[in-house]
């Protein structure tokens, strides 16, 4: 028996959102070439983490194309609101 959803409301698979909490936790996966985690969100919409707000554990999401940044207190919240790596 699998554990509980910790975000029940998200939209993602526990599997996504248990890869997505490790790759923000820990920090050390993003993209080679840009420095950023790349992330997509439930509605169809893409946006990234900066590496420097990741290492600096800021959940700020700049959405793509560019937009008005998004900041999330916790992962938990982030999770909540529809975002995953992508």
């Amino acid at each position: 028996m699998s554990a509980p959803n910790p975000n029940p409301g998200a939209p993602w698979s526990e599997s996504l959102q248990t890869l997505t909490r490790k790759v923000l936790e820990e920090g050390t996966s993003f993209h080679p070439t840009t420095g950023n985690v790349h992330l997509k969100h439930r509605d169809g919409h893409f946006g990234y983490l900066a590496l420097n707000d990741l290492l600096a554990r800021r959940w700020h999401i700049q959405p793509e194309p560019a937009g008005r940044v998004l900041q999330f207190a916790t992962i938990d919240e982030l999770l909540a609101d529809g975002w995953a790596v992508d």
